[in-house]
């Protein structure tokens, strides 16, 4: 199904300058760094690849890798808005020569020659809100053969069962039927995903499915606690490490990953 880019980038601009706050707090930014894990497992290590940061937004994900070392990352997103914010985040860590925010639909990448990156992900479940099989055309367009690409979708499983703990049956069955979801917090209907949609969807694409992994594991639990608890549990390396080390394994477990927020397809251009 495909959906209208308006109302999607209508809300990013309006709200771009409190995007970041969604990411404040301890297990929010632990979040960011389970992302950065995942990726970490399948970037090349040569810090000069060119990577994709499609629909990267404000760069949260872009900056931590030039802080990383890697130096030839290009995030694109069609939210004016949300890139200069980004920018002037990489400007005040002198990361600007290493990420070029660029304007762009990540279902039309024109602006990029075939075999251009070496890495290419979208995270932040832009796909739910966009044409998918566009955007993963242009994906494999833009990506070199052997490339990894690293994708996530909105949860099929999690929203339905939170509809019906809600005893929402109006939406229940708008998400049975259709697969879409209306949030009451954002203006556009979103795609929700299971993970045989995923599989469909890379397999008519002609990329090949590697793996497919929770994210967002613990949301469930860490959601229903006081921040000043989850705050005091996230205290010290330690702690950090542990549950690090328990998203890991519940990341990769089948009968988890349904749980999970989101769910994490790797892919590879054959």
């Amino acid at each position: 199904m495909k959906l209208s880019h308006e109302k999607v980038v209508e809300e990013h601009n309006k709200f771009a300058y409190e995007y970041d706050s969604y990411y404040t707090g301890r297990y929010n930014e632990f979040v960011r760094e389970i992302e950065l894990d995942i990726l970490s497992e399948y970037l090349p290590k040569y810090k000069t690849v060119k990577i994709l940061d499609a629909a990267g937004g404000t760069g949260g994900l872009a900056i931590p890798l030039a802080e990383k070392g890697y130096s030839n990352i290009f995030c694109v997103d069609l939210a004016e808005k949300m890139l200069r914010i980004g920018e002037t985040k990489a400007l005040k860590k002198s990361l600007s020569q290493k990420i070029k925010f660029i304007e762009g639909d990540i279902t039309k990448l024109s602006q990029f020659h075939n075999n251009y990156f070496d890495f290419t992900f979208c995270f932040g479940t832009a796909l739910s809100y966009c044409d998918a099989e566009s955007a993963l055309e242009e994906f494999k367009r833009v990506t070199k053969n052997k490339g990894f690409i690293v994708l996530d979708f909105k949860n099929f499983y999690r929203n339905l069962g939170m509809l019906i703990q809600n005893k929402d049956e109006f939406r229940v069955k708008k998400l049975m039927q259709k697969g879409i979801y209306s949030s009451k917090y954002h203006a556009f209907k979103e795609i929700d995903f299971r993970i045989e949609d995923i599989a469909a969807l890379i397999r008519k694409s002609g990329l090949k499915l590697i793996k497919v992994l929770g994210k967002n594991t613990m949301y469930q639990y860490f959601s229903k606690i006081d921040e000043k608890k989850v705050n005091r549990l996230f205290k010290d390396k330690d702690d950090v490490d542990f549950f690090m080390q328990l998203d890991k394994k519940l990341r990769e477990d089948a009968s988890f990953i349904p749980l999970s927020l989101e769910i994490v397809a790797i892919v590879k251009k054959m």
